[in-house]
């Protein structure tokens, strides 16, 4: 189900109309606690992805230690710092944190793959 915002209304709707809502598979969109919004029958059994990494406690704890509001989630947490890091070390490389430098550095890291999947390309270490 990919419902975002109208979830719960959909949910509701749903079940109302007789539906069968046991066991809806739900995306990061809308992956959240409706126990105060809803009973719990029309949850029964749900499941949902959510994308990216799970990151550990260790990483969350201190993503949470930030004066940033995560508003509770974490998703792409990882992937978000692991690009303002190698963003960081770019500009470093570059002597400048202007756009043009980092994608030069990046641009220079990079390599070229006409794989189907990543497991198959020769990475090469970036001087």
């Amino acid at each position: 189900m990919i419902a975002f915002d109208q979830t719960k209304p959909l949910l509701k709707a749903l079940a109302s109309a007789g539906v069968d809502t046991k066991k809806p598979y739900f995306v990061d969109g809308n992956i959240s606690d409706y126990s105060s919004e809803l009973d719990a029958g029309p949850l029964e059994g749900s499941k949902g992805t959510i994308p990216g990494v799970n990151p550990s406690d260790a990483f969350i704890k201190r993503l949470e230690s930030t004066d940033v509001d995560l508003k509770n989630t974490t998703t792409y947490g990882a992937e978000t710092y692991d690009g303002i890091i190698l963003a960081a070390l770019a500009a470093q490389k570059g002597g400048s944190a202007d756009g043009k430098t980092i994608q030069a550095i990046f641009h220079r890291c990079g390599i070229e793959c006409s794989a189907k999947v990543a497991h198959e390309c020769d990475f090469k270490r970036a001087s």
